[in-house]
């Protein structure tokens, strides 16, 4: 049996969102973390070099993979989650005992699809289309966020939603909806004037999202 210290600090981890990043979307809040001495886990949900990595189904199937994994390594469990991963967090956090939960532009609604889409061959700067999810990468988005979304109404742990106001692929308007399913009143939503989808990366104003997340993981908000 292992024994872990009262102590310990909590094991951050980690959902990405869709697109060509993937689990790199969270290097900069990870160092950051580190810095503050908590441990991080990444991982990326689906293969861009293979396009028919594409059930919906298996993505999940691996996110719970880490969450054991996680589990092994530390009993507590922060989960942070960005845009799809959000989503994908908040499934995550009714099937397993997570301390906290943040949520980063969680893409509960995407409310205009063609915007995702675009936004998406924005970023690709060039690159070669292998590095861009395929169609049917697409289609298990939609379905991982259908099926996952209606997760919010069962949470139980705190919960920290941040919203960019300029987000040009989520519609804010889609955290408060879903802030507003959720049934305690642990939680806690902040829009960030001016930021955008990708606050976490973009070089704009990522040191603010990852100080208000410190914060909130160690209780400064009172939840």
């Amino acid at each position: 049996m292992r024994l872990f210290k009262r102590n310990k600090k909590p094991l951050v981890v980690t959902i990405h969102g869709f697109g060509k990043n993937r689990s790199s979307e969270m290097d900069n809040l990870c160092a950051f973390l580190k810095e503050h001495g908590y441990d991080t886990l990444q991982f990326d949900i689906y293969d861009l070099e293979n396009g028919l990595d594409a059930d919906w189904k298996e993505w999940l199937r691996r996110c719970e993979r880490q969450m054991h994994e996680a589990l092994g390594r530390n009993p507590r469990i922060i989960l942070v989650g960005f845009s799809m991963g959000g989503v994908i967090a908040t499934h995550l956090a009714t099937v397993y005992k997570v301390e906290k939960l943040v949520l980063v532009a969680p893409a509960f609604r995407y409310l205009d699809f063609e915007k995702v889409a675009r936004s998406l061959a924005s970023s690709l700067s060039g690159r070669s289309r292998t590095t861009v999810p395929s169609s049917e990468q697409t289609r298990a988005f939609r379905e991982i966020v259908d099926n996952c979304r209606g997760s919010i109404a069962n949470l139980d742990c705190p919960v920290l939603i941040l919203h960019g106001t300029e987000d040009e692929v989520i519609n804010p308007s889609s955290s408060t909806e879903f802030y507003g399913r959720i049934r305690h009143d642990r939680k806690r939503l902040i829009f960030l004037e001016g930021a955008h989808h990708r606050m976490l990366y973009d070089g704009f104003m990522e040191e603010t999202p990852d100080w208000i997340i410190l914060d909130f993981i160690e209780g400064k908000y009172g939840i």
